[in-house]
């Protein structure tokens, strides 16, 4: 498609002497490569949009992907930070399994003036609603072309797709998994600094689209992380709880992780759950071996132990089954 004929593939791969690596080095393999990328032709008609796609290469195989979507001004390219310790940084965390799609929205223009990267036109400086439906839109079709494409590139397994977001990024994002989730079989959500969309966000027909993903037994048992800040002013924590009141009791797969003390700048909390998130959904993309729990093991108090390194110890099982579909706790 279009869009996708704009990104910039970027390829990392985890070295022969990877242990002779210092973490600091980060991505500095993918660096060396920025310049080489495949774009599209050059037409009229192109609207602007770009993409990174940090891709396994030489024996790595391509085990799942995560399309994760930056915040309000930012960029996809600042998620190419070497010293992130994001999973498709090379590093400490590295999933060498793993493909990351980065979009970088388009600048739009603002209520308060001026033009920034941004997935939507606000309806106003004070509010997280939508204001121009089209701009909504446009990024719909963008993120849904990008699912298509990974669909294919995982020969149809959409269980192997997550999507993820922060602030802005993952109020789309999370649009977006509720819309398309049921039909394409998506794999899990992990977001920070967002809500739950809604129409009276602007959000039009999501209201519909979640009450599908809830009446979809394989959908609804889907992993989705969502952790804010409770003294969020962007995002308020109020605006989260009450976003969340039409699903209490009615999403398995829901887990929310409260930030205390922590606004929209949550530091290096957004990596923690993202590593967290990858390692136990997506954990063949290590390479590493399963470790067998009970299936009650799996998710009982993980936002209380997120801080510490439980990625060792729980979710492999979980990684490797569900390459076949089958979630352990999930699926009746």
């Amino acid at each position: 498609g279009g869009h996708w004929s704009r990104c910039r593939v970027i390829v990392a791969s985890r070295p022969p002497e990877y242990d002779d690596y210092d973490e600091d080095d980060g991505l500095e393999a993918i660096d060396r490569l920025l310049g080489e990328f495949a774009n599209g032709d050059d037409d009229d008609d192109d609207d602007g949009t770009e993409c990174y796609a940090v891709s396994p290469v030489g024996d790595n195989p391509h085990k799942c992907t995560l399309i994760y979507l930056h915040g309000l001004t930012l960029h996809g390219e600042d998620y190419l930070d070497g010293s992130s310790h994001l999973p498709w940084a090379i590093g400490d965390e590295y999933a060498p399994g793993l493909r990351a799609v980065l979009p970088s929205a388009v600048f739009l223009p603002q209520p308060w003036g001026g033009q920034v990267p941004s997935w939507y036109t606000y309806v106003s400086q004070d509010s997280n609603a939508v204001g121009d439906e089209s701009t909504l839109t446009a990024t719909r079709e963008r993120l849904l072309e990008y699912l298509e494409s990974e669909m294919e590139l995982l020969k149809g397994e959409g269980h192997r797709i997550f999507l993820g977001g922060c602030s802005q990024g993952c109020i789309v994002a999370l649009d977006t998994f509720l819309r398309e989730g049921p039909r394409l079989g998506l794999g899990g959500f992990v977001g920070s600094l967002g809500c739950l969309p809604s129409d009276e966000l602007g959000f039009t027909g999501a209201d519909a689209a979640l009450e599908d993903f809830i009446r979809s037994e394989q959908a609804s048992r889907r992993p989705i992380w969502l952790q804010c800040g409770l003294e969020d002013e962007e995002v308020p924590w109020k605006l989260v709880q009450q976003s969340l009141v039409r699903v209490k009791g009615r999403l398995p797969g829901l887990f929310v992780r409260e930030l205390e003390g922590y606004g929209h700048d949550i530091e290096d909390k957004e990596v923690e759950v993202v590593n967290q998130f990858v390692r136990t959904y997506a954990s063949d993309a290590y390479y590493e071996h399963s470790v067998e729990l009970d299936d009650g093991e799996y998710y009982e108090g993980w936002f209380d132990d997120i801080g510490e390194d439980i990625g060792e110890d729980i979710g492999f099982e979980i990684g490797r089954d569900i390459q076949n579909g089958i979630i352990p706790g999930y699926n009746v």
